[in-house]
């Protein structure tokens, strides 16, 4: 087929119903052509302004960059009118339709007759990725959480299930680690050091890289202690009660599940708890290349991503800090 007619909109839409006819024929699932017409079409319709103009030769990085600043202020009056709608044009939005268009240009290219290569314009072209602080259990949340946990405890139904499944959720609160860590973790692995009356845990990473992490031994002093005179049968701590095989990660969060139900708290899953310490790290001012030696993390970018941004209470306290006079703070 002809790369262009010299007009814009037919070319875009000759190519758009050749594409979208290929998709169809390589059995793409119905909502993925359904987004990919909505993101053609809509490209379609921007272009029109520009038909007596250019072809779609002329479809660069420009173009789209034109296009894409459109969207977002055509969404942003929407957002205005009407608040409650769901409406905007984010980076995940920009992303996707960037995505359709890189495939779509890639078609072209690849089956127009006079061999051009459109996806050279937009080779260099990148969404700036929008970083989300992840979602964390709360300070009164987590008091709710402990008081419920010593609720059961005292109620003594289900002793040996009670128990590990406290000491399950305060190690997954205190450290940090993984589901996939705690599963492997046994209470050969915490080693206690009487001087300082802290646990020292060796945890098995990823990659089979080991770290260490500590627990202050009378946050799990009790659970401990019971857990180690009942278990003779299994070194592990996520261990099930009849069998004394390591619990599945499925089961570890189902149990963890429960407790949030039961302390009221509108929370779920093992990983929040991990967001929720790095977030408790970086409120009280730990740096990052701890936090990211706690969490086990490959590098500290990943860290950073996720943890850089700092609270509102720590900004003014360093402002505050360098307004005092001399000799008035340390």
């Amino acid at each position: 087929m002809n790369l262009s007619n010299g007009n814009i909109v037919e070319d875009l839409t000759r190519w758009s119903d050749s594409f979208m006819a290929h998709c169809r024929a390589k059995g793409m699932a119905k909502r993925s052509i359904a987004i990919y017409g909505g993101v053609l079409e809509e490209l379609v319709e921007f272009s029109r302004p520009y038909q007596d103009q250019v072809s779609i030769s002329d479809a660069n990085q420009f173009f789209i960059t034109s296009f894409f600043n459109e969207k977002e202020k055509t969404e942003a009056a929407k957002l205005i009118k009407n608040p409650n709608g769901k409406h905007g044009f984010g980076p995940s939005s920009k992303s996707l339709f960037l995505s359709v268009i890189k495939k779509f240009y890639l078609y072209v290219s690849e089956n127009n007759f006079d061999s051009v290569d459109l996806t050279q314009s937009l080779r260099k072209f990148k969404i700036k990725r929008e970083l989300m602080l992840k979602p964390r259990v709360e300070e009164n949340e987590i008091t709710k959480l402990l008081n419920y946990l010593e609720k059961i405890k005292k109620e003594g139904r289900r002793a040996l299930s009670t128990q590990r499944n406290s000491l399950i959720f305060k190690i997954f609160l205190y450290t940090g680690i993984r589901a996939e860590e705690l599963v492997q973790l046994c209470f050969s692995d915490l080693v206690l050091d009487e001087a300082i009356d802290n646990y020292t845990v060796k945890v098995k990473g990823k990659g089979g890289k080991e770290r260490f992490v500590y627990l202050s031994r009378d946050m799990i002093e009790d659970e401990l202690d019971f857990l180690l005179k009942a278990h003779q049968a299994s070194d592990f701590i996520a261990a099930s009660t009849k069998t004394g095989k390591a619990l599945a990660t499925k089961r570890v969060y189902e149990l963890l599940n429960r407790i949030y139900k039961g302390a009221g708290v509108d929370k779920r899953g093992i990983h929040i708890l991990r967001h929720t310490l790095a977030r408790r790290l970086v409120d009280r001012n730990v740096n990052l290349e701890t936090i990211r030696d706690i969490l086990g993390h490959s590098s500290i970018g990943i860290t950073s991503d996720f943890y850089a941004k700092t609270n509102e209470k720590n900004k003014r306290d360093a402002l505050i800090d360098t307004h005092a006079r001399p000799g008035t703070r340390s």
